[in-house]
């Protein structure tokens, strides 16, 4: 598994979190959302399997730094991030934004 370090992510402590998920985890099978590893803040074991853990604001936050205005990006995630369901390793987005309660 190779992930490929956001030119955004200068914080060492993420640097090390990235670093950890590649080469520390023998059980870690998850597949990553490309462009977004800055948003990646932990690991969740399921069922001893280690996936990426991201977080919804700051997967928002690439989209917009990519140039998305809000809008775009809460409903681009919302349709083809957050739907996205790929099997074993699907990675979990954790709605730290309120996503879930704006959309109902």
């Amino acid at each position: 598994m190779y992930i490929e370090m956001n030119s955004r992510s200068e914080d060492p402590r993420h640097k090390w979190l990235v670093h950890k998920l590649v080469h520390d985890y023998d059980t870690f099978d998850s597949l990553t959302a490309d462009g977004l590893d800055s948003a990646i803040i932990g690991v969740a074991d399921i069922n001893g399997q280690h996936v990426a853990v991201y977080s919804t604001s700051k997967v928002i936050k690439c989209l917009m730094d990519d140039g998305m205005s809000r809008e775009d990006a809460v409903e681009y995630y919302l349709f083809n991030i957050e739907q996205c369901h790929m099997g074993d390793g699907t990675p979990l987005f954790i709605d730290d934004e309120g996503l879930d309660d704006a959309c109902s």
